[in-house]
């Protein structure tokens, strides 16, 4: 999309290296981004060197077990509306999926 730079927002090696995607209409104001990123890691508490915003932002566009199977129910509600067909496959399709993803799991725990 734009310009990419690299930075390390804090002192460390074991800070990660970000990459930083500037808009080519927002070249001339690169300095100005970076400065504020810098800022940003100050309260980078957990994570040091990683802005602060992108782990609120994280937080809040994190969907937990709940929230995944509100979302799951409410589609295959609208689906259903339409094609109770596709319905009756999707939801037998999303059974297989879990029972598939149990399994998997079971056999990755009991691996020496």
């Amino acid at each position: 999309m734009g310009l990419l730079h690299i930075a390390r927002l804090d002192r460390g090696e074991a800070v990660p290296l970000m990459p930083v995607d500037i808009a080519e209409w927002q070249g001339e104001r690169t300095a100005e981004a970076m400065a504020l990123l810098q800022e940003s890691t100050r309260a980078s508490f957990p994570l040091r060197g990683y802005p602060q915003p992108l782990l609120q932002a994280h937080q809040y566009a994190h969907l937990g077990g709940f929230e995944i199977e509100m979302l799951e129910s409410l589609l295959l509600q609208k689906v259903s509306e339409r094609d109770p067909n596709v319905a009756h496959s999707a939801r037998h399709l999303m059974l297989l999926g879990k029972q598939l993803a149990e399994a998997g799991e079971s056999v990755y725990k009991n691996e020496p």
